[in-house]
């Protein structure tokens, strides 16, 4: 996941967002960390929904994702709307409408290799384009203080959960975003809002609306309702970029115990999704499913 610094110049102009996401080159940058084989460690996200492709695929019907902008690499396209906020490129470079150089760095823990790589991708893109983009790869400890403090331009982060608004909160819930409570009470964060208009919802305290969601909302169906919802809202507003889904793989043993959760053709599922995300939670709720039987 690549997050923006929402609250700073120029990151807080919705269309400054949306001429990134035609710029940044979200297969690109799965390839080059993961390789282009199916399965072979990450795969790209096409389109911006906020959340994971299980979690598309149980709550979002193919009509409503078909619904959403892809942002395809377009570089024509984020002329046009740096343009009408007042941009002007000079020299190969884009200008702001202060008069002062767009540059952007994209901050990655430099342990996360693949994350290092992918960004390395995303800048050159976006130097090419004319924002002139590095990568920090610094220690996990100052990446997770800096994108906490709301000292960055553009960060890494991971998203797991198990239902799609466990998702959202992830990256706009009060853990990242204008925190409330721990280590980071009172700092900004992400970023975004904290008001926003959402589809659906109207204007709202993004964050901790999310929070209380999350936390109350039962599967059913105002859960795909809020779904549909937010990832109206994060298609349109960008406030992070998912551009890949990164498999994890895990080995078992079939000479004790018998019917593990079935997969599918790339070896995913849901329950291995969970699983991945929450090891003992995810064996436990496929030991209460039927799953993982001892041989006789």
């Amino acid at each position: 996941m690549l997050g923006f610094n929402n609250h700073e110049y120029p990151l807080n102009i919705k269309e400054v967002r949306q001429a990134l996401a035609y710029v940044i080159p979200r297969q690109q940058m799965s390839n080059a960390a993961y390789g282009t084989a199916q399965g072979a460690g990450g795969t790209w996200k096409e389109v911006n929904t906020g959340i994971s492709p299980t979690m598309e695929k149980l709550y979002l019907p193919q009509d409503k994702i078909d619904q959403l902008n892809k942002y395809p690499v377009d570089p024509a396209k984020a002329t046009q709307l740096l343009e009408s906020k007042g941009f002007k490129k000079q020299g190969g470079q884009w200008m702001m409408p202060n008069g002062k150089p767009f540059k952007m760095t994209l901050t990655a823990n430099a342990d996360t290799s693949d994350i290092v790589t992918s960004f390395d991708s995303a800048a050159k893109a976006l130097t090419a384009f004319g924002i002139k983009a590095d990568v920090n790869a610094t220690s996990g400890a100052q990446q997770d203080a800096d994108q906490h403090n709301g000292d960055f331009d553009a960060g890494m982060y991971f998203v797991g959960g198990n239902d799609p608004l466990n998702q959202f909160d992830a990256m706009l819930g009060t853990g990242q975003n204008y925190a409330s409570s721990g280590n980071y009470a009172g700092k900004r964060g992400l970023g975004f809002g904290p008001k926003v208009d959402v589809p659906g919802l109207g204007n709202v305290e993004i964050n901790t609306t999310l929070d209380r969601q999350a936390r109350q909302v039962a599967p059913g169906p105002k859960l795909n309702e809020l779904t549909w919802d937010y990832a109206q809202m994060v298609n349109e507003q960008v406030p992070y970029i998912w551009y890949a889904t990164k498999v994890y793989q895990f080995s078992y043993s079939d000479k004790t115990f018998t019917n593990w959760p079935p997969t599918d053709k790339n070896g995913s599922s849901p329950l291995w999704d969970i699983i991945g995300a929450n090891m003992s939670a995810g064996v436990s709720l496929a030991l209460q499913q039927g799953y993982i039987v001892p041989k006789k």
